[in-house]
């Protein structure tokens, strides 16, 4: 959609309106993400372990660059102009994928398939997830008080060792104000099958197959931030 509405802007034509829902109870209302970033603005996030509460980080995503279709940062984050990720910092790249949608309602719900690859590790994994807007929300973050929708997510998928990967995935946005979220929680667990080494080695009876590791358990919060 928002490359139909980039298109049309170029030819001269209006944007496709997608039918108002101001007044269907279902709804509460709708709101377009907010593409216009520009270099300098700033989004500082403070990052937390969802069990212990502790504080694992804090960091800040500066605009350095914006490009046709993409937002570079001076962290090594790159973005599509949706918010949906293309690198992360750690250089790991993703394909095309939609986490983040044009138009924001309650009940909108979507899949998207993607492929993520870290090169300088040689290691990649597929994935899909389903998401879907799931209600409005009221929230306080360090950054002050926000109307959020709230976006749900679960997805399934395998890496190149064959180890089942899945993340359950919440996060809130404010479109009308923040062009990025407002707050984040994922965990991510993996399926790890153990496999037997050669010649003829045998794990001990005691030894699970397959066991289940959590490999990321957070929730992430907006400290402050800059819009031009």
């Amino acid at each position: 959609q928002l490359q139909l509405d980039r298109a049309l802007a170029r030819a001269g034509e209006k944007r496709i309106e997608i039918a108002k829902a101001a007044d269907n109870p279902f709804t509460k209302g709708t709101a377009r993400a907010n593409t216009a970033y520009k270099v300098g603005d700033f989004y500082a996030y403070v990052e937390t372990d969802l069990e212990s509460k502790s504080e694992k980080q804090r960091f800040t995503d500066t605009v350095k660059e914006v490009r046709e279709n993409e937002i570079v940062f001076d962290t090594g984050l790159v973005l599509d102009l949706l918010g949906n990720l293309v690198q992360r910092p750690d250089g790991q790249r993703y394909t095309a994928r939609q986490d983040q949608p044009l138009e924001f309602a309650v009940g909108h719900s979507w899949t998207t398939r993607y492929s993520v690859r870290n090169e300088q590790k040689g290691r990649s994994a597929s994935i899909e997830f389903e998401f879907r807007i799931t209600g409005k929300e009221r929230i306080v973050v360090p950054a002050g008080e926000f109307d959020c929708f709230v976006v749900e997510g679960t997805s399934k998928g395998v890496n190149d060792l064959g180890n089942v990967l899945t993340n359950r995935l919440k996060r809130w946005f404010a479109p009308e104000r923040v062009r990025r979220q407002v707050a984040h929680e994922l965990v991510r667990t993996a399926t790890i099958t153990r496999k037997p080494k050669p010649p003829a080695y045998r794990l001990p009876p005691h030894v699970p197959p397959t066991f289940e590791r959590v490999l990321v358990s957070v929730r992430r919060e907006l400290v402050s931030f800059k819009q031009a």
